[in-house]
């Protein structure tokens, strides 16, 4: 009913509270600076994303956005724009108008008033785009060698043979300027709050050690639903699966890195699903739209404090996907070149991130430790990613099983 999406609106922009028979309804504004025109009409729309949330947008630059899995307690969306807006001074972020809560004993955020942008302004699709066109040029040219590695930290392969390399530079260019933001969302992250559900703290021996065990039972767990659902493919691809599965154990021994010597470092509120789609380019720089986390966690996980790394890891699935998706019908030789694509412009996004962050006391202090939680977290991103697709996507389960593949040092990584 457009009444009723125009009455939320108002009520949220006004501060109002709704009584009900046993609790309320309660409207906050003031994050931004924000005001309804008196006689602009508030026509809306109303649409659903994949992540369990539901749009309203008046057309004009700003949407209610509503979850739809309700929990009790303040949603790290919520509570992270909060944070971020009153008490730091990032702002490469969407603004939030205001928020819609329910209040019954417990308080349960049903949605934020927040800018709104459209779908092709988001850094997938102009990396999509990017990529896209690139791989155009690449269908005569021999495939590019082999590298092996999540990520390049000292330097990129020469530049010798690459078919138009002027075309791969702007996504390099962004990919540079995207970790130097990262790395300043997390500083912001990371710094101080009276709030101690906001606070940094240390990264513990202890925490180190159920580091490991979580993840090694994640990835245990995402191998047994791979198992289970692996005869949705085709039998190339349910064949490239099975030949995962055998290699349970490297897999494991990979994640074991973490455990080897002590990590130092902090942990920090993260934004907990960081990927090119949550990443909005607006005159020519970054907005970061949404800081719900991974829908698929309870709330209270998606509030847990976490290595910033983990957010890295996210990000460099995220530049590994953009490029293997578009080359997924192609060629052996151009699926070949994407992951060289993406292996090059992932590394100039970690590289510029470390750089921002050099001597932070946010991150590990050692080259080698920072190596292996980029490794074991990719691992684990990768496995969930496979499992997911298999579960809803099944057309698209070859892309993270060939990041797993290179991961797992299997070759060919793409299986056609």
């Amino acid at each position: 009913d457009p009444r009723f999406r125009s009455m939320l609106l108002e009520g949220i922009v006004a501060g109002e509270t709704f009584l009900g028979r046993a609790g309320s309804l309660a409207g906050t504004a003031g994050l931004s600076t924000f005001e309804i025109e008196p006689e602009a009409p508030l026509a809306s729309t109303v649409s659903t994303s994949g992540r369990d949330e539901t749009y309203i947008d008046f057309g004009t630059g700003f949407a209610i956005k509503l979850f739809r899995r309700i929990e009790p307690g303040v949603n790290p969306d919520l509570e992270l724009r909060r944070f971020l807006t009153e008490r730091t001074a990032f702002d490469n972020m969407a603004d939030t108008y205001g928020a819609l809560e329910y209040q019954l004993g417990d308080t349960f955020t049903l949605g934020v008033l927040q800018q709104s942008f459209t779908e092709d302004a988001t850094a997938w699709s102009a990396l999509s785009k990017a990529v896209g066109a690139w791989l155009e040029t690449t269908t005569d040219a021999d495939p590019p060698t082999r590298t092996d590695g999540v990520f390049l930290r000292d330097a990129t392969p020469p530049d010798e043979g690459i078919p138009h390399a002027e075309m791969v530079a702007p996504a390099i260019d962004l990919a540079q300027r995207l970790g130097s933001t990262t790395a300043r969302m997390h500083q912001a992250l990371g710094s101080f709050s009276e709030d101690p559900d906001l606070s940094p703290e240390p990264f513990t021996r202890h925490y180190q050690q159920s580091l490991y065990q979580s993840l090694r039972a994640e990835c245990r767990r995402s191998l047994r639903d791979v198992r289970r659902l692996q005869d949705r493919v085709d039998s190339a691809t349910s064949d490239g699966l099975r030949e995962l599965i055998a290699a349970e154990r490297e897999a494991l021994k990979q994640l074991g890195s973490i455990r080897a010597t002590p990590i130092t470092g902090s942990r920090i509120r993260l934004h907990g699903d960081f990927r090119l789609d949550e990443v909005y380019i607006v005159d020519d720089d970054f907005v970061i739209e949404d800081f719900s986390g991974d829908l698929s966690r309870s709330l209270s996980e998606r509030r847990l404090r976490g290595s910033p790394l983990r957010d890295v890891a996210e990000m460099l699935r995220s530049f590994d996907y953009v490029a293997l998706v578009a080359a997924i019908d192609g060629t052996p030789e151009q699926q070949a070149w994407a992951a060289w694509w993406s292996l090059v412009v992932g590394s100039a996004f970690i590289r510029s991130y470390l750089d921002e962050m050099e001597d932070s006391p946010l991150l590990p202090d050692s080259p080698e430790a920072i190596d292996d939680l980029l490794r074991a977290f990719a691992l684990a991103r990768a496995l969930r990613e496979l499992h997911w697709e298999l579960a809803t996507r099944a057309e698209w389960v070859r892309v993270p099983l060939a990041g797993l593949r290179h991961m797992l040092g299997q070759d060919p990584s793409f299986v056609n």
